[in-house]
């Protein structure tokens, strides 16, 4: 069966913004005790980037400049610092790491079909993994395509989860 050159695209999986997960995991705090939108405005405009509202509390990722802010504006504030990427209601979905290793697992399951490839790297210097399914991976044919793309935006595990499914279903269903 003949596969469209680009079949399913893994970019760069981001979790917050920084240079590094254990880097982001570092700038991630809980300001307590914020529970109105007026409340969520006065958080976001101290600079910090509300990742998580919850009840009572959001989550953000705050340089020390918003820290201060926050602290001058009467917010209470506890790092949220954890080896983990995901918080604990997150840990089902893959992190940039597993996706990065499902991604290259794949592709050494089926050479003839899949070749893994950076496409530079992120802001936050990870690797911009992609895979190419074909019946012919390292050759640039001139037939039709179809580009999948995910992981766009911190935070949507969903996308990657989508793209990963998809990686499956066209190797494992379709390998020769």
């Amino acid at each position: 069966m003949r596969l469209s050159r680009w079949v399913a695209g893994a970019a760069a999986f981001v979790v917050l913004a920084a240079p590094a997960a254990a880097q982001a995991a570092q700038n991630s705090f809980t300001v307590e005790n914020v529970r109105t939108q007026a409340q969520r405005t006065a958080v976001a405009r101290t600079g910090a980037a509300i990742v998580a509202v919850d009840h009572g509390h959001v989550t953000v990722t705050a340089s020390r400049s918003d820290l201060r802010k926050l602290r001058r504006a009467g917010f209470k504030v506890r790092s949220t610092a954890r080896a983990a990427d995901f918080p604990a209601t997150d840990a089902a979905y893959h992190n940039y790491n597993e996706m990065a290793a499902e991604t290259l697992a794949v592709a050494n399951a089926y050479p003839g079909l899949v070749t893994r490839f950076s496409l530079g790297t992120s802001y936050e210097g990870r690797q911009l993994w992609a895979v190419k399914i074909s019946d012919n991976p390292g050759v640039d044919e001139d037939e039709p395509e179809v580009l999948f793309t995910a992981n766009q935006h911190a935070r949507e595990h969903l996308t990657t989860e989508m793209a990963l499914y998809q990686l499956g279903e066209l190797t494992s269903k379709y390998a020769t």
